[in-house]
């Protein structure tokens, strides 16, 4: 049993305000990816050259680590770059990613993002990116818990199928073919993609451009902000633990028996093969579809075997 029962949630006001602050720090955000788009220093983590990371996702993620501390003295923050989490427990964790897709953005591919999540003991509250991809309205989608997800003052929404269609795109993880991830017989999945960015995935799920995603081991800060943009725009996300779909329950459940320091290790840990999409399709695939679940299932254990990226 987790340790967060019976929450008690901001109130909408509230949500908003927290909501119109993470659009100002991604449009500050923005606003300095574009001053460095031709001014970026590019190093690798770990061994080999498949992990960039860019003097520009230092500098947004110092930002943005600055500002929100700035406003918010009392919250927590979690990035990707840098690994000085705060010490202190807080009910508010911001979740950021400062460029997801780096490689794309590196190579000058736009299809990527910068991406702000808000959790609220455990639970995602606010969602907020920026992504090029479509700049219209300065490119920024937001969402809160209760409140729907915009672009430019248009509501977003995912696709209304509720039987896989072959023609409609979807997002898959490279590396899918290798583990027969969706290879069922008489199965047409769908017209695969693969972005390279987590993150715009969930955009265009909830925008209704592709009619799902699966997701094989994102990392916390590749889903944050991306988790309250999809159900706000009318779509689940589904987590498999247990050699089971079911919908993603509170962040933190069950990381550690107390909130504290531990959390944010746990939080940054934190890696579970998602899909997201429109309820009905996501219930169809997992229970209706026989040879797509029998598929699904089969193919994220020969993943695991694979890359060993998830638990």
């Amino acid at each position: 049993m987790g340790v967060f029962l019976n929450i008690v949630y901001p109130t909408n006001d509230q949500l908003k305000s927290l909501e119109d602050s993470a659009v100002d720090f991604a449009i500050g955000a923005k606003g300095l990816l574009e001053k460095n788009l031709r001014n970026k220093s590019v190093t690798y983590k770990g061994d080999g050259f498949s992990n960039p990371v860019t003097s520009v996702d230092l500098e947004i993620e110092k930002y943005l680590r600055e500002k929100i501390l700035k406003k918010f003295p009392d919250h927590t923050v979690i990035g990707e770059e840098y690994k000085n989490d705060a010490s202190e427990y807080s009910d508010f964790i911001w979740v950021i990613d400062p460029i997801d897709g780096t490689s794309n953005f590196v190579a000058g591919l736009s299809i990527y993002s910068i991406s702000i999540g808000l959790f609220y003991q455990g639970e995602p509250v606010v969602g907020v990116m920026f992504s090029p991809f479509d700049n219209t309205g300065e490119g920024i989608y937001h969402s809160r818990r209760g409140g729907g997800s915009f672009l430019a003052g248009d509501k977003l929404e995912v696709m209304n199928t509720q039987e896989p269609i072959s023609s409609n795109l979807i997002g898959l993880p490279l590396g899918y073919r290798r583990s027969g991830l969706f290879g069922g017989k008489g199965y047409d999945v769908g017209n695969v993609r693969i972005t390279g960015s987590i993150s715009v995935e969930m955009l265009m799920v909830a925008k209704g451009v592709f009619q799902h995603s699966f997701f094989s081991h994102p990392k916390i800060w590749d889903v944050a902000a991306g988790i309250v943009l999809v159900r706000e725009a009318g779509g689940e996300v589904l987590r498999f633990n247990n050699s089971e779909w079911k919908p993603l329950g509170n962040l933190m459940d069950n990381l550690f028996e107390e909130p504290g320091e531990g959390y944010l290790q746990g939080l940054r840990n934190w890696s579970y093969p998602l899909l997201v999409g429109n309820a009905g399709l996501l219930e169809y695939i997992t229970t209706k579809g026989d040879d797509a679940k029998i598929s699904l299932k089969s193919g994220i254990v020969k993943m695991k075997k694979l890359f060993g990226k998830f638990i």
